[in-house]
């Protein structure tokens, strides 16, 4: 992360900032420990390793944001600078900043556009912001098109309650009148990083649907499902239970096998780039 960083801002290609900005969000949100919710940076009572990571994070969110405001970048640029800001932003600061922003038709000097005022109010919402179940209520009048009401749908996935975990994972499975397509849209929403110890209990029971949704899902959607709920945690437990699932399925079909497999891996340089920057 340290250099990407050092060569973003001098980059000038969108492609190769697009990268840049995507490994660097990456990096935030699967090795740094930092919670959710507006008290989960800036703390006083954080752990050294907590401290060390905001102030990793206060560094990402700076940069990000004069990226989005840096008038001299073309517009493209500077795009891919904002969402990036939406997606990264964790301290009290950035969080209020995403708020009031949805008060104001512009963001950062662009004009906010309703695919953008979605996202803010999906990262309000899984970061935990006091104001997030207001503001996805206030979108959802205000934007009451087919592509609002699934946008809300998704930002409802992101709410970090045990009861909407449980909704919305029985609905995936039971709702015969739920598009498809909205549920691959949720699901990283329902899996945000942050979230992972709400989201820990479904593991085993994602990897016990795979030969049902193999049948009965699109080509496509297994990848997803995947790659959201195992990609989504960060634990040596989540780990344990993927790796229990394929001791116990040593007949599991090969397709099947080698998709977890791949999320595992993943997974498992997760859990080991945790553990040795613990400290």
């Amino acid at each position: 992360m340290t250099a990407a960083l050092a060569a973003l801002p001098t980059e000038r290609d969108e492609q190769i900032a697009s990268r840049l900005l995507g490994r660097i969000g990456r990096a935030v949100d699967t090795y740094l420990a930092m919670g959710y919710g507006p008290w989960a940076v800036g703390d006083s009572a954080q752990s050294p390793q907590r401290t060390a990571h905001s102030a990793q994070l206060s560094a990402v969110e700076s940069l990000f944001l004069r990226g989005a405001q840096d008038s001299t970048l073309t517009y493209g640029m500077r795009k891919n600078y904002f969402d990036a800001y939406v997606s990264v932003a964790r301290s009290r600061e950035a969080l209020l900043r995403l708020d009031a922003w949805l008060d104001s038709a512009s963001a950062a000097g662009m004009p906010l556009r309703q695919p953008s005022r979605w996202s803010i109010v999906t990262a309000l919402v899984a970061k935990g912001s006091l104001s997030g179940e207001q503001r996805r209520l206030d979108e959802t009048a205000r934007d009451t098109t087919t592509g609002g009401k699934r946008r809300a749908f998704i930002a409802g996935a992101a709410f970090p309650r045990a009861q909407t975990k449980r909704v919305y994972f029985e609905r995936y499975f039971n709702d015969q009148t739920l598009n498809e397509d909205w549920v691959t849209a949720s699901l990283g929403a329902f899996n945000a990083s942050e979230q992972s110890a709400l989201t820990l209990p479904y593991l085993r029971p994602v990897l016990d649907t795979l030969p049902w949704v193999q049948k009965n899902r699109r080509i496509f959607f297994l990848g997803s499902w995947l790659g959201a709920f195992i990609g989504g945690q960060r634990s040596p437990e989540a780990l344990a239970i993927v790796d229990q699932y394929l001791a116990e399925r040593p007949q599991l079909p090969r397709d099947l096998r080698q998709k977890v497999l791949q999320a595992r891996d993943d997974l498992e340089r997760t859990v080991r780039i945790r553990a040795a920057f613990a400290h």
